[in-house]
């Protein structure tokens, strides 16, 4: 039994082409998380287990047919953080190359639907990364500079990083997130190692205006508490400056007006 170790999409794309270069089927091969291979060196996991790096030169691969749909949904499942999606991808990939070229159509096929339904899932998380991620300006030496902290469920550094890019190209900004962090300087957009939210700012204040727009446009007769908390979950809230004006806001409902100091709440 082979055992790579697989940390992202570059890496797990590059054991499989070797992989399937030499015609190893997903029955003899283990796709393992970095992490969690390393666990088990740490814990001293059974004999039988052979750790192989793919080799430096491949014989040239067979001129295999792979759909851009399986790379789209590649490329989004690498950034789940299910133990299983390496193996999932490869036995994917090995069947479309192996005579079942249109397998992603069988929804109904129960690894087809494990990727599906991964996919579904960091999507929408990096969808609510583009909908609640919150700069703060820092005045830098050198001028101003954004920095936003984010928790997401998966790794969607790749999935935001150009609606970020293009969104606030003319600003220097840096969102930073547990795992990983985007950095945009105005002409590159890097990846880097992720942080805790230490590193950012308390507030600026940008933040205050934004407290007030929202409240602005905020309307207590149509509020949905319940709603709202489906659609803004409270594990975000503590990184939404928005939030510090919900209470009041909801107040305002009762009371048929919105408070004066809502932008203030705290």
């Amino acid at each position: 039994m082979e055992v790579h170790a697989v940390g992202d999409f570059e890496r797990w794309r590059t054991v499989a082409r070797a992989l399937l270069g030499r015609g190893v089927p997903p029955a003899d091969v283990d796709l393992t998380d970095t992490w969690q291979l390393q666990r088990q060196l740490d814990f001293g996991a059974a004999g039988g287990v052979e750790a192989v790096e793919p080799p430096a030169r491949v014989a040239p691969l067979p001129q295999f047919r792979v759909p851009q749909k399986f790379l789209r949904v590649a490329g989004t499942v690498a950034g789940h953080r299910a133990p299983a999606r390496w193996n999932v991808l490869y036995r994917v990939l090995w069947r479309l190359t192996h005579g079942a070229p249109k397998v992603l159509d069988i929804v109904t096929d129960d690894d087809v639907h494990c990727l599906r339904q991964w996919q579904h899932q960091v999507r929408r998380d990096a969808h609510r990364t583009k909908a609640f991620a919150r700069f703060r300006r820092v005045n830098a030496a050198d001028g101003d500079w954004y920095v936003a902290w984010h928790r997401p469920d998966y790794r969607v550094a790749r999935l935001v990083g150009p609606f970020f890019r293009d969104r606030f190209a003319a600003h220097r900004w840096s969102l930073l997130m547990p795992d990983e962090a985007l950095v945009w300087d105005q002409q590159v957009l890097r990846i880097g190692p992720g942080t805790g939210p230490s590193a950012t700012p308390r507030e600026d204040d940008v933040e205050l205006l934004w407290v007030r727009y929202y409240a602005a446009l905020f309307n207590p007769d149509r509020a949905n508490p319940r709603g709202m908390r489906a659609q803004m979950p409270v594990r975000y809230w503590g990184t939404l400056p928005e939030t510090r004006a919900i209470t009041s806001l909801l107040r305002g409902r009762v009371a048929g007006r919105i408070p004066p100091d809502a932008a203030r709440d705290g």
